[in-house]
Formats: structure tokens, C-alpha cells, sequence
């Protein structure tokens, strides 16, 4: 065995070397893992959940511990997605040579029953006939075919976020299915102030279009009701008397609205009125200050601004589907209310000067 000794060693020198590469790139891939701010996630092709980075335990709040093993991830749109047998349904694939505008009759794929081209070789892509899956894998995984065919998109909500989904194979070399990844990019601040810009507009255009200021209220609170699926809502500004009373109001009883008036200062409006603060009032969280005001489960109520002072009070009530008003609802309103503020103040200054033109 003496002779062996240093043929052995000769091979074991390289295979270490090899060995310690192959760690080297593994601890570096674990570093991109982890320090990727969308949420990552690795299942089996079991379903089972093999792996999480910590963007994805912070969205589902879970320790990778306890993800490991399990099919749930608690985000009902992802758990339906990772149950499909196929991610994409081969009667929703579409056809490559037709969304290529491709002529070569001659290639593998061309009207071919397995829509999968990226599992066929000799298929003509680039311009130039293409290999093995191995060889053309990096091609493959980069086209709007395979993204189309082999991988999923779709939005989903969870604990009041909102999040955009990408759910792709994991394939070996031969093409095989080894599991699949989930993406999970945090889309909430992107939507949130989409959502804010658009309402604004539609409110900025609201009152520029129409001659009537109570029209303009009316359609103003119906637009915010509408954005934050509030059941009910009023907008109450304030009078020469330093009284709130009511310019506009949807969904409330007809006995809770006649000729109702609330000094400043008095019942949560008047206390918005008179501190300029807004409230969020809910059954988890209800506030001692209004324990003598009849009960509100679910209400915000945002103080109307123009310029300088605070002319009014908007209130939502009771989000639909059972959501519930968080602070940021208060964050998406603040910018609103203050645009229904200015554009009355503009409004109520138009409508002086036409009354004194017609003097």
C-alpha cells in the first residue's frame, strides 16, 4: 500500500481544493440569500417549504425553524399556486413559434403538442439552433416563452400588505423539477401612493369641473368612500358660528344627519376640529378620551385643511370585507384631506368673486 500513498494524496489535493471551492460558492450564494430585501422562499417538490431568507420570515412572520417542513405560508394565494400539480396549465401555455413570429417549420417545437421548448433540442432560437437544455438553459430561463409557460405572477394580500408574487421551477441540468422559488416583492408603498395620486387627481378634477360646492363635497367623499371601501362616511365643515355641520354624507341613517350640528371641541369631530389631530378608533384599540361617545367599531376621522387652518372634518366608517382601518389609513387620507381643503378654499374664492361680478 506504501507505493498508493502518494498517488492518493496527489488526488486528494485537488479533490480538497474542489471541495473547499464548491463551500466557498455555497457560503456566497447563502450571502446573496439573506441579504435580498424581497421575500425568498424554496419548496420540494413535495410542497414543502425547505427554505426562507429573512425578508421572507419578516412578511410571514415565522422563523425559518418553523417554515421548514410545512406547506402553509399563511398568504392563500402563494399556498394555491405551490399546490398546482403544473404551475401553468398546458391549455393556458402559449405557442413559442407564435409568440416569436418564428417560420422555421423544420424546428422540434413548430406546432409541436409540448409547448415546453425549452425541454426540446435542436430547437432554433437567436437565430441559430440550440442544444441540450444544459447548454441552453441561461437562454431559456431569460425568455418570455419560458416565463409564460413555466412560471406564475399573481398579486396577494396579508396582514393589511400587499404583495406582488413570482413563483418559478427549479430545474437540475436535464430540465427535471427539483422544486420551485417563490418571490415575494413587498408592493404596499408602491400601491398606497399610486392609489393617493389618483385619488387626489380625481378630487383636484372633481371640484374644477363643477360650478356647485356641495356637489363637489358630495362626489369627493363618495371617491375617498369608494378608495378605502368604507360602508359610510360625511364630510362636516366648519360655520361662522364655529359649529360643525354636515356638507356632505353617505350611508348614514336619515335621523343621524337631520339638521345635525357639533360644537368644536365636542364628540370626536369636534375634537378633531379644534386639535387638527386625526383619530383612528377601533374595538382593538379604543381611545378612553370618547368612552362617553356612543360606541364606533372601525372610524377615521381626518381634519379638512386649507392653507392655514382647519375649515373641516372628513370620517369614513367601517371598512368593507372586515379589513379595518389601520394608521395608514391615516397616512393615505392626511395628503387627501388637505387637497378637499384647498380646492374648497378655491372653489368658495371662485364662487365669491362670480357673486360679486354679477353685483
Amino acid at each position: 500500500m506504501a507505493p498508493l500513498a502518494p498517488a492518493f494524496h496527489k488526488m486528494a489535493s485537488p479533490l480538497k481544493s474542489r471541495t473547499n471551492a464548491l463551500l466557498n460558492e455555497q457560503g456566497k450564494l447563502r450571502s446573496v440569500h439573506q441579504s435580498i430585501t424581497d421575500g425568498i422562499l424554496v419548496f420540494g417538490n413535495n410542497g414543502f417549504i425547505i427554505s426562507a431568507n429573512p425578508a421572507a420570515e419578516a412578511i410571514l412572520k415565522r422563523a425559518e425553524s418553523g417554515l421548514a417542513g410545512s406547506r402553509s405560508t399563511g398568504i392563500d394565494g402563494l399556498d394555491e399556486i405551490i399546490a398546482r400539480a403544473e404551475l401553468i396549465a398546458s391549455d393556458d401555455m402559449v405557442s413559442c413559434w407564435e409568440q416569436k413570429n418564428c417560420v422555421h417549420e423544420d424546428c422540434p417545437s413548430f406546432h409541436s403538442d409540448d409547448r415546453r421548448c425549452w425541454l426540446q433540442c435542436g430547437t432554433f432560437c437567436h437565430d441559430e439552433i440550440q442544444g441540450s437544455f444544459t447548454q441552453k438553459r441561461d437562454a431559456c430561463e431569460r425568455c418570455s416563452v419560458y416565463m409564460a409557460n413555466g412560471c406564475v405572477k399573481a398579486d396577494a394580500e396579508a396582514e393589511g400588505r400587499s404583495y406582488s408574487i413570482s413563483v418559478s421551477p427549479i430545474l437540475d441540468d436535464l430540465g427535471n423539477p427539483e422544486g420551485r422559488l417563490a418571490v415575494l416583492h413587498d408592493m404596499t408603498d408602491e400601491r398606497h401612493r399610486s392609489r393617493q395620486l389618483g385619488l387626489l387627481y380625481e378630487i383636484a378634477n372633481t371640484i374644477a369641473v363643477n360650478d356647485s360646492i356641495e356637489d363637489s363635497l358630495r362626489r369627493s367623499l363618495n371617491l375617498c368612500i369608494k378608495a378605502m371601501k368604507a360602508t359610510s362616511g360625511s364630510i362636516m365643515l366648519l360655520n361662522d358660528n364655529g359649529e360643525l355641520a354636515l356638507a356632505a354624507h353617505e350611508g348614514l341613517p336619515p335621523d343621524t344627519v337631520t339638521g345635525f350640528r357639533q360644537i368644536l371641541g365636542e364628540g370626536i369631530a369636534g375634537w378633531v376640529a379644534q386639535t387638527g389631530e386625526a383619530l383612528l378608533l377601533t374595538d382593538d384599540d379604543p381611545d378612553p378620551r370618547f368612552s362617553g361617545v356612543k360606541k364606533i367599531r372601525d372610524a377615521v376621522c381626518i381634519p379638512i385643511r386649507d392653507e392655514n387652518a382647519v375649515v373641516g372634518v372628513l370620517s369614513l366608517n367601517e371598512r368593507q370585507a372586515g379589513e379595518g382601518f389601520t394608521h395608514s389609513s391615516l397616512e393615505f387620507l392626511g395628503p387627501v384631506s388637505q387637497q378637499i381643503g384647498m380646492a374648497l378654499t378655491r372653489a368658495r374664492l371662485h364662487e365669491k368673486i362670480s357673486r360679486e361680478k354679477e353685483k
